[in-house]
C-alpha cells in the first residue's frame, strides 16, 4: 500500500528491467511520470538520493519474492481489507 508522496517503478528505472508490478488506486490521485532519461539526470544531479532508491528497490524486490512463496492467511487478507476500508473512510 502506497501513501501520499510514495513512488513506484524505481526498479525498472534503476535496472532497465521490465516492470514487475501493477498498481490500482483506491482513491483519486495525481501521478507524475518520470522517464528514464529524466530519472538518470535526477540521480546524477542528486547522487545521495540514489542510495534511497536502491534500498527501496531491493526491499520491494525481497518482499515480492517472499509474497510469491508465502500463501496469505485469512488474517492477512482481513488486515488488508481493513486497511483499505480505513483509507476509503478517511477520503
Amino acid at each position: 500500500m502506497l501513501r501520499t508522496g510514495d513512488y513506484f517503478g524505481e526498479r525498472s528505472l534503476l535496472t532497465g528491467a521490465p516492470r514487475a508490478a501493477s498498481i490500482s488506486a483506491l482513491t483519486q490521485m495525481e501521478v507524475v511520470r518520470l522517464g528514464c532519461e529524466e530519472f538518470l539526470e535526477f540521480i546524477q544531479k542528486y547522487p545521495h538520493v540514489r542510495d534511497n532508491f536502491d534500498l527501496v528497490a531491493y526491499e520491494r524486490h525481497e518482499q515480492t519474492k517472499v509474497a510469491r512463496t508465502t500463501p496469505e492467511t485469512r488474517d492477512d487478507i482481513q488486515g488488508i481489507l481493513t486497511e483499505i476500508q480505513m483509507i476509503l473512510n478517511t477520503n
